[in-house]
């Protein structure tokens, strides 16, 4: 597929972030997992909203377990902040 607006191949296509997002909602609710909640979180930064929470159930260790794992030390405040 070519662009409309440049003269070169389009490669790939991407996901609007709006649904990248609905999609990360979805799959927080149906695997509980840390790095979804991290990425909603990274993701409604981007967007330049608020981040609101999603009422999921998951344990607190286990966030900052994973998630410290993962992020260099400078996200330590976003972990806390996730797993409260």
């Amino acid at each position: 597929m070519f662009s409309p607006c440049v003269n070169f191949q389009v490669l790939f296509f991407v996901l609007e972030i709006q649904k990248l997002k609905e999609f990360k909602e979805k799959a927080l609710k149906e695997r509980k997992d840390p790095r979804d909640l991290f990425d909603l979180w990274f993701i409604s930064q981007k967007l330049k909203e608020p981040f609101k929470k999603p009422k999921v159930k998951i344990e607190k260790n286990k966030i900052k377990q994973t998630l410290l794992k993962f992020l260099p030390s400078n996200y330590e405040s976003v972990v806390d902040q996730l797993s409260k």
